[in-house]
């Protein structure tokens, strides 16, 4: 009965964490919920960590049938790219492990990357994401150059560094940034179209404190999946999760017994290294 079915004055805050247990099973169950679910996320977008969550697995995610039309019947472009990237396919190892998700702030956004010599003028590439006061944007400069720029709260961010993963249709690049920082030029919107395609999307974002000690505890912990995860995580997060607690355990993990953590701690030691 529709008296069963959530506050339609706060769906769209329930679609974004706001809902008790009891709501959410409902919501799991009803057909018309998930259907409203699709359409507010045709509006505000899931977020990175309901993307994560969705990809750790798919058949017991309580929105599953409102994913699969927001990916399948509404082609989302933005979150199909995002499902790609490396921290959220890290989050989702963990999650399958049983971990609670790792407090991350991370937003996401797509845009298309138009480019034409020879036409009328076209409009500029623009992309905005806002959320708990951190900000990502994407524009197009004067000179055709590609500006992006990611305002992350500090407090979030204890390396000072932020995550910038730009996932394309047929190309990919993970970088960092300063928590806070004007603008960052990513090329010109012609050599960006050529490395990833006509649409890009990108993710900022940076951990908290308390969730890259949380993972340094993980990474000895006996399990050995769960030591392998934990590296991926640390790796995914690049320069931005490079605090030396995580750095001194990726270099212990490098003389693992287990191949497979091994391997995962040194891909991870490289990627905490790179700094942009």
């Amino acid at each position: 009965m529709l008296a069963h079915h959530p506050s339609m004055a706060r769906f769209a805050e329930g679609v974004h964490g706001a809902w008790t247990a009891l709501q959410i099973e409902h919501v799991r169950r009803c057909d018309f919920c998930q259907r409203l679910v699709a359409l507010e996320w045709n509006s505000r977008h899931p977020e990175v960590k309901t993307l994560a969550a969705y990809a750790a697995n798919p058949e017991d995610f309580p929105y599953a049938a409102a994913m699969r039309r927001h990916l399948e019947r509404d082609a989302c472009r933005r979150c199909a790219l995002l499902s790609r990237s490396p921290l959220v396919k890290a989050l989702a190892a963990l999650v399958r492990l049983d971990k609670k998700p790792l407090e991350v702030i991370a937003l996401g956004l797509e845009a298309r990357l138009r480019f034409q010599q020879m036409a009328p003028p076209q409009e500029e590439v623009y992309a905005y994401e806002a959320d708990g006061g951190s900000s990502l944007t994407l524009h197009q400069g004067g000179d055709d150059s590609l500006l992006v720029s990611a305002n992350i709260n500090p407090m979030t961010a204890p390396s000072g560094r932020v995550l910038l993963e730009i996932i394309g249709e047929h190309g990919y690049r993970a970088t960092d940034l300063p928590a806070y920082e004007d603008s960052r030029v990513c090329g010109s919107v012609q050599e960006a179209r050529h490395e990833f395609g006509e649409h890009v999307a990108m993710l900022a974002a940076s951990a908290s404190p308390e969730s890259l000690e949380e993972l340094a505890t993980w990474m000895i912990d006996p399990r050995a999946d769960l030591r392998v995860a934990a590296a991926q995580a640390a790796g995914a997060l690049g320069a931005a999760g490079a605090t030396p607690e995580i750095v001194s355990r990726l270099i212990e993990l490098q003389r693992d017994q287990d191949e497979r953590v091994r391997k995962a701690a040194a891909e991870a030691v490289v990627r905490c290294g790179k700094v942009s």
